[in-house]
């Protein structure tokens, strides 16, 4: 009987160091594939950037400033939708050991103000409100501000997704 429940012990543990480099395998291959995926996002996504800058800069002729204001908020979410690309990336890391936040001062006010130029089109488009109360004496923070950006976009975005009609406060 304890030679049998040695072999099954052992056959066991075979089986769960192949589990083991198979797993390891496809995570080699997962983080591949974000580096891969980050690089072919980034490309065009600079493209773009570089053509509303372009623009931006009346290389194309002037534009009128309601466009300009429409491209100053595309612009906003080009940036944006970079620093979600990094973010990606953050996953191998995270993973590695390696992950750190980057610290620094900020403007909350510009924080929230970011947000809501992001989101404003979306909540418009479900005939929502957004109601945005902040103190006039708002201090600046210290933290990463991309991270804490992300934390408040999902936020919003999520209310706005999940409220049928009314308004999302921001306080």
């Amino acid at each position: 009987s304890y030679t049998d429940l040695e072999e099954k012990v052992e056959a066991r543990t075979q089986e769960l160091a192949r589990s083991v480099g198979e797993l390891e395998i496809a995570s080699q291959h997962k983080s591949r594939f974000l580096a891969q995926m980050s690089h072919e996002l980034r490309t065009p996504l600079s493209a773009i950037m570089g053509f509303i800058d372009l623009t931006l800069k009346n290389k194309y002729g002037d534009i009128p400033e309601m466009a300009r204001e429409r491209l100053k908020r595309v612009e906003d979410s080009a940036a944006h939708l970079l620093r979600l690309i990094d973010d990606v990336l953050d996953i191998s890391k995270i993973e590695a050991g390696r992950f750190e936040l980057n610290v620094v001062q900020y403007s909350m006010l510009s924080l929230v103000e970011t947000v809501v130029i992001a989101l404003e089109n979306e909540a418009a488009a479900k005939q929502l409100q957004l109601a945005v109360t902040t103190p006039p004496d708002l201090p600046i923070g210290l933290g990463d501000e991309g991270r804490l950006t992300q934390v408040l976009l999902n936020l919003v975005g999520n209310a706005i997704k999940y409220t049928q009609r009314g308004e999302i406060g921001i306080e």
